[in-house]
């Protein structure tokens, strides 16, 4: 998965719109869940972001990543080689943030 300026910039639109919190001092399983609840909570406000960002990490067209079974490519990207390194540039970058 190749990511680009331009869908940098539509995850960008999305965490904006949805004005996510992070708290950087929580480890990372628990700033994941409450990532993933802010998300649940506000994905409706936001559907067009949300849609591309999901086409994005799905690899389809945005009309067709809100009718996918999200739990099986969630749960079949995770455990990609692609997925792991997702996750552990995320663990990274939390690890870093919280040491500021």
């Amino acid at each position: 998965m190749k990511l680009t300026g331009r869908q940098i910039m539509k995850i960008s639109a999305l965490a904006d719109k949805l004005d996510l919190k992070i708290d950087t001092k929580a480890d990372i399983e628990d700033m994941g869940s409450d990532i993933i609840w802010q998300v649940a909570k506000k994905a409706h406000t936001a559907e067009e972001e949300v849609s591309e960002v999901l086409a994005i990490l799905l690899e389809c067209k945005p009309e067709e990543a809100l009718d996918f079974d999200l739990m099986s490519k969630w749960e079949a990207f995770t455990d990609s080689d692609k997925g792991q390194k997702m996750l552990g540039f995320f663990h990274s970058a939390a690890e870093l943030k919280a040491q500021d």
